[in-house]
């Protein structure tokens, strides 16, 4: 008499799969599916995160920038309006940017 012999993951000896086997194929398949499209929502929620984060960034530094131009603008209107030249050797004088300086009779 012959043994027959028993292949690694099939535990029939006739060589079909139980209907028990054939169902846990089913129930793997559908858990692994499940699982793969969760990792795959995880990662898409990731980079829409750190997509959003480089937006908030970005806007934030073109505010501060907006921000430092403002105030660099407005001293540099103050120091006009006064008659100082403290800002002369950053930019040149008003009168070669085109500007027309008023000279008042106030004293500052």
């Amino acid at each position: 008499m012959r043994i027959p012999r028993i292949k690694p993951g099939n535990p029939n000896p006739r060589g079909g799969l139980t209907s028990i086997a054939r169902n846990q194929d089913g129930i793997r398949l559908l858990i692994s599916i499940i699982a793969l499209s969760a990792v795959s929502l995880l990662g898409l929620r990731v980079g829409l995160d750190a997509t959003m984060e480089l937006r908030i960034i970005d806007h934030y530094e073109a505010e501060v920038q907006a921000a430092f131009a403002a105030n660099a603008g407005m001293a540099r209107a103050r120091d006009v309006l006064r008659g100082l030249r403290a800002m002369s050797v950053c930019l040149p004088p008003p009168e070669q940017l085109g500007y027309r300086v008023i000279t008042s009779a106030i004293d500052p």
